[in-house]
């Protein structure tokens, strides 16, 4: 079966979705990737490097990326020059696009289509905060929806979690056209071990006494990784020196925000001598970060590294939203939303919990594991596909 995926923007080194699926192909499934030669959301550049790390991907995991230029761009959404033709050119069985809402409905809610066509949805309420929101939920519940509902003109609609299934159904979407497809993670990419924690102290001199509080992602207006330095402030330096505690940043910089948020209060914090600050490493490479550290922490929204790290056993600190709840195995650890105060007292805990012995069992979430979904999805294309 020849498989066609379609999403605005594809970084190799990520553990997005898309990524986790094309590293769990099964062969004998033909994928290739249409995305664009956007990658500033994650603070990088298509460039000379990137195409080279185009290359390695593709031959690492068996298949094709095209990358296409765009007419234009509206926030997160593109329009792709000729992704229609390019689409056709490779005579899919299968079209999934990634994203629900965007410049890409006009062409294959309205267009006619040879090949199956799937769509997904990753949009959660605390993503989906625009004001004019409830009206676009109406124009296309209108517009859009009666192609999905009645043409079946996308075979499924993808929910990537019960916050995504909900937004889906906003829209004006029946129960009938979704599915899930839960974020997940890949059993080869992330696992726990013992070896892969030693040497991943070792290298950054983490003593086995020492507890380190480690956060992954971007330094963003969005992930507010300033916030974790306040709620450590909070701790108080007498807490921080009692429990050992070490803390760790990792990941790509926005510079505006790096340069007029983040570092002032790095400078300003009397626990500096305690933080360590590593540049972005690839998504396969996260796996040393999540064995080594005792403790994760993101102090606003979701992410899908949340359940990267507790398949690694190590325990997660985030805000309570039902993104975190659906994913989170221990939710003692989740605290109020915007809630410092909160974030303080369920680190704590989670610190007390650790020094206790306490690391994650991670078989909840093992119907996450992407090799299996995958295995699964195909076939039920597979299935559709006979029957016509």
């Amino acid at each position: 079966m020849k498989v066609v995926m379609v999403k605005y923007f594809f970084d190799t080194e990520a553990n997005y979705q898309i990524n986790e699926m094309a590293k769990a192909w099964p062969k004998g499934n033909e994928l290739i990737i249409i995305t664009s030669k956007y990658l500033d959301y994650v603070h990088k550049y298509y460039d000379d490097q990137q195409i080279i790390r185009d290359r390695v991907f593709e031959a690492k995991y068996g298949v094709k990326i095209v990358r296409l230029d765009c007419w234009f761009r509206l926030g997160t959404r593109v329009l792709f020059k000729d992704l229609k033709s390019t689409v056709d050119s490779f005579f899919p069985d299968v079209l999934f696009i990634h994203g629900l809402g965007d410049f890409n409905d006009l062409l294959y809610l309205y267009g006619r289509n040879n090949y199956l066509t799937f769509r997904d949805c990753h949009m959660s309420w605390i993503a989906s905060k625009n004001r004019f929101a409830k009206l676009y939920y109406r124009f296309y519940a209108m517009f859009f929806a009666p192609f999905i509902n009645k043409l079946r003109k996308y075979e499924l609609v993808y929910a990537l979690g019960l916050e995504e299934k909900e937004y889906i159904k906003a829209v004006g979407i029946a129960d009938d056209r979704i599915a899930m497809l839960p974020h997940g993670y890949n059993k080869n990419t992330y696992f726990s071990s013992f070896q892969v924690r030693d040497e991943f102290r070792n290298r950054l001199g983490i003593a086995d006494d020492e507890l380190l509080i480690a956060y992954t992602g971007k330094f963003d207006y969005a992930k507010q990784p300033d916030i974790n330095l306040e709620v450590y402030s909070q701790l108080g330096r007498e807490f921080i020196a009692k429990h050992k505690l070490k803390f760790l940043f990792i990941g790509p910089i926005n510079n505006l925000y790096y340069d007029n948020i983040f570092s002032v209060k790095l400078n300003n914090s009397d626990f500096k001598d305690r933080i360590i600050i590593l540049p972005p490493v690839p998504a396969d490479d996260l796996v040393k970060v999540y064995n080594g550290a005792d403790l994760c922490f993101w102090p606003r929204e979701t992410t899908l590294s949340s359940i990267h790290a507790q398949v690694c056993g190590c325990p997660v600190v985030m805000e309570e939203h039902l993104s975190n709840t659906e994913r989170v195995v221990d939710k003692s650890f989740l605290f109020e939303p915007g809630s410092n105060k909160d974030a303080v007292d369920k680190l704590k805990n989670a610190i007390a919990r650790v020094n206790e012995g306490y690391v994650v069992n991670a078989f909840e979430l093992d119907d996450r594991e992407y090799n299996a979904q995958i295995k699964k999805m195909i076939g039920s294309w597979q299935s559709i596909l006979a029957r016509r």
